[in-house]
């Protein structure tokens, strides 16, 4: 489609532009428009940058197939380098080759140490970014650790009060905000065996990078800015209900970079429901765990009153009640997704994934008598620890469901297999990933018995779980693997080219150094190495406090150091 076709599609904010802006922002999506405007968070920054004084932000997106030329922005068609910033919001490493495949056609030097005063600046955030920025460090000249609705403002304030300054005078101003990396200011070592050794900061550059977050999100509301029919969520007001999660499974990386868990007050909650109705009938509850939100049977109750269509994010198997399946049949919901990650209660043990097989059938029971026709369950493969007997309980599971919701009305069993990929700032970042040849003995364990039971099975790639674990997990040297790849065409054939001939040092030992040290999330680091000691053990560990939001409200948790 054209970037015309896009515009006259969008409803809701409206952007103007201000042609005196000191300071012109492309906030980039290194993805194709459907996945961007899917994502609430990069909405919001774009919103929050433009109404900034001075500043004029635009939009960018990675070019449809059909879109020849170079890539432009959707507001003015601007190209790249007409645009002071270049503002990268990197929601998955899978979308790390698109940020050089759009400079390059843009014309825009890939890494810092080419670029001039007179070409832009690069700023990066968001989530795949937060833990472990060093693979793209060599491009961006500061990236943003944390949530952007706290910095933005700093951030769009520092570089204004800079006015023409070159590149280096920005990356200086930038070094002072807490939250802000800025690399050129940091040189890696590597030890004589070719390991990372220490990320060594120069000048007044700080030793650590603090993560910026928001103790009371309920500041900035988070809604949909404009809506489109162009999404994965077609003219769908999102809302997020909360933030973080406190269930704290130790392999899930939102549930340790978004601690601690905040929740948003009912009340601006309902009027944000009532803003998005005045524009559609579908409205989307997001958070890392929507059931979990505790006044959920109130706003459920104001939902149930209204004409509309509802999407909840994720559901928890222990908070399916029949209250909650009348809401999502009452928004039109037919099906339920559920993750108990693992086949196993052993194995969901030493995850800390607290659900046991009763609670998952009771779940499965509750959905099906309440109208629902489908369940989809995620599962995690190739788990630290994992056996065969935790592969084959997967099977084993997903037939007892079947027992129990089959004879109620439901039809549709699909089961989705997601290799299990190590992330920084984990418990689990220490973890040796499964082997191919293990993860192809798993397939073959399940896929006769699943397809015995008529259960739709879908697996995702192995293969590309060992590229997506060297961008979690690298040094900046992963930056000329980056390169390489994309060289050979930026193909799973080329990322492991390139990964032969470049080499990954993967020697992850707890105490010995890391490339993410220098990022601090808040969360003390022995808490770290004693979750993984008791994922070992086989032993769970209590979530974060699940209380109603109260903004001045304190708690004597002191488990993690977050709080």
């Amino acid at each position: 489609m054209r970037r015309q076709d896009y515009l006259t599609t969008e409803y809701g904010w409206r952007w103007a532009d201000k042609r005196n802006a000191r300071l012109r922002v492309a906030l980039i999506f290194p993805n194709l428009y459907r996945l961007g405007m899917s994502n609430l968070g990069f909405q919001l920054i774009w919103q929050a940058a433009h109404r900034h004084p001075g500043v004029a932000a635009e939009r960018l997106f990675l070019p449809d197939r059909d879109q020849p030329g170079p890539p432009v922005s959707l507001e003015t068609g601007r190209s790249l380098p007409d645009f002071d910033i270049l503002a990268f919001s990197i929601s998955y490493e899978q979308d790390y080759l698109n940020v050089l495949r759009l400079l390059d056609s843009g014309g825009v030097p890939r890494r810092w140490a080419d670029r001039t005063a007179a070409q832009p600046f690069l700023l990066a955030g968001g989530p795949a970014l937060w833990s472990n920025p060093e693979p793209m460090a060599p491009f961006f000249d500061a990236v943003v650790i944390g949530e952007g609705e706290s910095i933005i403002g700093e951030i769009l304030e520092g570089l204004l009060a800079q006015g023409g300054a070159d590149q280096l005078s920005w990356r200086e101003t930038l070094a002072q905000i807490k939250g802000v990396y800025v690399p050129a200011l940091y040189t890696p070592r590597y030890s004589a065996e070719g390991g990372f050794a220490v990320l060594e900061p120069g000048g007044k550059a700080p030793v650590t990078i603090q993560r910026r977050w928001e103790k009371d999100i309920a500041v900035h509301p988070a809604e949909s800015a404009v809506l489109t029919p162009h999404t994965e969520f077609a003219d769908t007001y999102l809302i997020e209900v909360a933030r973080g999660c406190a269930r704290a499974c130790r392999f899930c990386l939102a549930g340790f970079v978004l601690r601690p868990v905040r929740y948003r007050p009912l009340a601006q909650l309902l009027e944000q429901v009532e803003r998005g109705l005045a524009l559609t009938n579908k409205i989307g509850l997001l958070a890392a765990a929507v059931s979990d939100y505790p006044e959920l049977p109130a706003l459920s109750e104001h939902l149930c009153q209204r004409t509309l269509q509802v999407y909840l994010s994720s559901i928890r198997a222990d908070a399916i009640t029949p209250e909650l399946i009348r809401l999502l049949r009452h928004g039109g919901q037919r099906s339920l997704t559920m993750a108990p990650e693992a086949g196993s209660e052993q194995l969901r043990r030493r995850i800390n994934k607290q659900l046991s097989h009763s609670v998952l059938l009771e779940g499965v029971r509750c959905a099906a008598a309440g109208g629902l026709t489908g369940i989809k369950v995620y599962v995690m493969i190739g788990l630290p620890q994992e056996t065969t007997e935790d592969v084959l309980a997967i099977a084993d599971l997903l037939a007892d469901m079947i027992k129990v919701g089959r004879p109620l009305g439901m039809q549709r069993f699909v089961v989705d297999l997601h290799p299990f990929v190590p992330k920084a700032l984990t418990p689990y970042q220490w973890e040796r990933p499964a082997s191919l040849e293990r993860f192809a003995q798993i397939f073959d364990l399940l896929k006769r018995p699943l397809a015995q039971l008529g259960v739709q099975c879908r697996f995702d790639s192995p293969a590309w779980a060992v590229i997506q674990e060297l961008l979690a997990r690298g040094d900046r040297r992963t930056a000329d693997i980056l390169e390489t790849a994309l060289a050979g065409g930026g193909n799973l054939s080329a990322y492991r080219r390139a990964m032969r001939e470049r080499g990954f040092h993967r020697n992850f030992v707890p105490g010995a150094p890391t490339p993410w040290d220098h990022i601090a999330s808040g969360i003390d680091p022995r808490f770290l190495l004693q979750e993984a000691k008791r994922a070992l053990l086989g032993q769970q560990s209590p979530p974060c406090p699940i209380v109603a939001p109260s903004p001045g409200i304190t708690h004597n948790c002191r488990r993690c150091g977050v709080c």
